[in-house]
C-alpha cells in the first residue's frame, strides 16, 4: 500500500497536462502539414510553376527568378499535400527551401558542396548585388524588392516605389521639390527627374545600376535619372544600405541600387493606370507594355512605357491661397522610355546578354512669384540612353569570366524666358562609357569549405558639358578612371544548419584602387564578418577607413587648374565638378 502526496499529485497534474498540450499541438501541426490541396498546375516554365503553387495554396512563397529561368516543371493534377507538390517542382530546379511559415516559404539556391561530383549537373549560382562573387553572401545587408512587392506596392512608377523606402531620402532631385528658377541652385530640379539618395548623402554618393550597369549622370548633379526605367521590365531591385566603395568605386559611398530586368517572362501584357488629386490638378496617366519570351537557352523581352502628369497650380490649394493662382507648384510632365534586353546561351561555355534604354522626358515649368511680376515660361528636354553587351565566358568547372562594355549619356535642353522666342538657352550633356573584366570562381579549399575569390578591373571615361561652344558661359570637362579590384570570402567555420548558435561564419576582404585623370588616385579597403547563429537571424559587421587623403589637380577648360592635396571622405566624387 503506497500513497500520493498533494505536491506530488500537482507535479503529475502538471506534467500530464503539458504533454497533453504538446500533444494537442503536434497533432494539430500534423494536420496541417498533411492538409491536402485541389492541384492544377501544367506542365509549363519552374517560374509560372510556382507562381500556380502560390496561387492555389494561398501560400506566399519567395524565390530568385534567376536561378530558374528557362527551367521546365512537370504537370500535377490532383489532391495533393503542399509538401508533396514543392518536392516535385523543386526537383533539378536548384532551389531549396530556406524558410518556412504558415503562410509563406522561402526558396534559395542550392550551394555546392566542395565533394559535388563531376558530370552532374551543376547549380546556377547568382550574383547578388554587394559582391563580385558568384554564390557569395555579402557582408553588407541587401534590401530586396520582389516582383510580389512592387505589384502589391500600387505604384505605377518608379520614383514613387524608390521614395517609400525609409533609407531613401525623396528630397533634393525629385519631383514637387524647388522647381527650377529658385535662389537656392544647390537644391533645384532642374529637369524634374527622379533620383536616389541614400540616407541623404547626396545623389553623386549613391551607385545606380541598371542590370548590374552604370547609368550616367542627369544635368550638373551627377545623380541619375530612374524615372525612365519602365516598371514593368523589373524582376526586383536590391539596394545595398551600406558604403560599398571597395566593391563599386568611391561614387558608392552611401551604397548601390541595382535595377534587375526580367529574364524569364513569356507573355504580352497592356496595363493603364489613371489617376486625380482630390483638391484638383495633378492628374497622372501611365501606359506600359510588356512583351517577353523565355527559353531555355534565349530569351527576349521588350518593354515600354509612357506617362503623362498634370500640374497642380497654387489656385488648386488653400495654402498657397495667397499666390498667383496660375503659378505652378508641382511641375507637369511627359515622359516615354523603351527598353530592350536579350540574352542567348550559345554553348556551354559562353553566354552573351544586351540591354538597351532609350527614353526622353518634357517637363514644362511656369513661374509667376507675385500678382504684378511678368510671367516667366520654359520647360527642360531631356533624352537619354544606355547600351550595355555582356559576355560570360566558363573558364574552368570553378571559374567564370564576365566581360562588360557601356555606354550611357544624357542630355539637357533647357530655356526660359518671357516667351519661346526670346528664352534664354543652356545645353548640359552626361557621358560615360567603359570597359570591365571580372573573374570569379573557388581559389582553394579549406576543411571548412571553399574561398571564394574575385579578381577584376577596368576602364572609365566620363565627360561633362555645359553649354554650346561658343557660349559665353561654355566650359566642359572630362575624365579618365582606370581601376583594379580584389575580393575574397572565406567561410571561418563549416557550414551547418544542425549547429544551434554558429550555422555559419564567414569573413569577407576586399579592396579597390582607382586612378583619376584629374583627381589622382585613391585606394579603399574593406573587412567583413557574416555570422549566422540561426537560420533566421544573421548578424553582419565591417571595417572600412572614413578618411582617405588624396592627390588631385582638376582643370577646366577656360579655367585655371587647381592642385593640391586635401582630406577625402572615402571617395573623390564627393569632389564635385565646376
Amino acid at each position: 500500500m503506497f500513497t500520493i502526496s498533494r505536491s506530488r499529485l500537482r507535479r503529475c497534474g502538471t506534467a500530464l497536462a503539458v504533454v497533453m498540450v504538446l500533444s494537442a499541438c503536434a497533432g494539430a501541426q500534423a494536420m496541417a502539414q498533411e492538409r491536402t490541396y485541389e492541384f492544377n498546375i501544367p506542365a509549363e516554365d519552374t517560374t509560372r510553376a510556382l507562381n500556380d503553387f502560390s496561387r492555389q495554396t494561398g501560400i506566399q512563397i519567395l524565390f530568385p527568378y534567376d536561378v530558374v529561368a528557362g527551367r521546365s516543371a512537370p504537370a500535377i493534377s490532383g489532391k495533393f499535400t503542399s509538401e508533396e507538390v514543392l518536392s516535385k517542382l523543386l526537383e533539378g530546379s536548384g532551389l531549396e527551401i530556406a524558410a518556412r511559415t504558415e503562410k509563406s516559404i522561402t526558396l534559395r539556391p542550392v550551394a555546392v558542396g566542395p565533394k559535388a561530383e563531376s558530370g552532374t549537373d551543376g547549380v546556377t549560382e547568382v550574383i547578388v548585388t554587394g559582391t563580385h562573387l558568384r554564390g557569395g553572401n555579402p557582408t553588407s545587408p541587401v534590401h530586396t524588392i520582389t516582383r510580389t512587392d512592387i505589384d502589391r506596392s500600387g505604384y505605377s512608377q518608379i520614383g514613387d516605389l524608390m521614395r517609400s523606402l525609409p533609407e531613401d531620402f525623396s528630397g533634393g532631385q525629385n519631383p514637387g521639390v524647388i522647381a527650377a528658377g529658385s535662389s537656392n541652385i544647390g537644391n533645384q530640379n532642374i529637369t524634374n527627374s527622379s533620383s536616389i539618395n541614400l540616407r541623404g548623402l547626396g545623389t553623386d554618393a549613391t551607385l545606380v545600376l541598371l542590370n548590374g550597369h552604370r547609368l550616367s549622370g542627369d544635368s550638373f548633379f551627377q545623380g541619375a535619372d530612374i524615372s525612365t526605367i519602365p516598371l514593368s521590365a523589373l524582376q526586383r531591385v536590391e539596394v545595398v544600405t551600406d558604403g560599398a566603395s571597395a566593391i563599386y568605386g568611391s561614387d558608392a559611398v552611401a551604397g548601390v541600387v541595382n535595377f534587375m530586368v526580367r529574364k524569364n517572362y513569356t507573355g504580352t501584357e497592356l496595363g493603364a493606370t489613371t489617376g486625380v488629386t482630390s483638391q484638383g490638378g495633378g492628374e497622372q496617366e501611365n501606359y506600359h507594355l510588356l512583351s517577353g519570351i523565355a527559353r531555355p537557352n534565349w530569351y527576349a523581352l521588350v518593354a515600354a512605357e509612357y506617362a503623362r502628369q498634370g500640374e497642380i497650380t497654387a489656385g488648386d490649394r488653400d495654402m498657397t491661397a495667397a499666390a498667383p493662382p496660375e503659378e505652378w507648384i508641382y511641375r507637369p510632365q511627359k515622359r516615354s522610355s523603351v527598353f530592350v534586353s536579350a540574352g542567348a546561351q550559345l554553348n556551354d561555355k559562353f553566354q552573351l546578354t544586351f540591354d538597351g534604354l532609350f527614353a526622353e522626358r518634357n517637363a514644362p515649368t511656369l513661374t509667376k512669384r507675385t500678382a504684378t511680376a511678368a510671367t516667366t515660361i520654359g520647360a527642360v528636354y531631356t533624352p537619354s540612353y544606355s547600351a550595355a553587351l555582356t559576355a560570360d565566358i566558363k573558364l574552368s568547372e570553378t571559374w567564370n569570366l564576365r566581360l562588360t562594355g557601356v555606354g550611357s549619356g544624357s542630355r539637357n535642353e533647357t530655356w526660359s524666358g518671357r516667351t519661346r522666342a526670346a528664352a534664354s538657352y543652356t545645353h548640359r550633356k552626361n557621358d560615360v562609357q567603359y570597359v570591365e573584366a571580372t573573374a570569379n570562381g573557388t581559389l582553394f579549399e579549406l576543411p571548412t569549405g571553399d574561398v571564394k575569390a574575385a579578381f577584376g578591373g577596368g576602364y572609365r571615361q566620363e565627360e561633362y558639358r555645359n553649354n554650346l561652344p561658343g557660349s559665353s558661359t561654355y566650359y566642359t570637362g572630362g575624365r579618365r578612371v582606370s581601376y583594379g579590384y580584389a575580393e575574397i570570402l572565406a567561410p571561418l567555420v563549416t557550414p551547418s544548419e544542425s549547429r544551434v548558435g554558429l550555422e555559419a561564419l564567414e569573413l569577407s576582404l576586399s579592396g579597390r584602387a582607382e586612378k583619376y585623370s584629374d583627381f589622382g588616385s585613391t585606394a579603399n579597403p574593406r573587412l567583413g564578418l557574416r555570422y549566422v547563429p540561426f537560420s533566421d537571424v544573421t548578424l553582419r559587421a565591417a571595417w572600412a577607413p572614413h578618411l582617405r587623403r588624396l592627390r588631385f589637380s582638376r582643370c577646366i577648360r577656360r579655367a585655371p587648374c587647381i592642385s593640391g592635396t586635401r582630406p577625402m571622405s572615402a571617395t573623390p566624387a564627393a569632389v564635385r565638378r565646376l
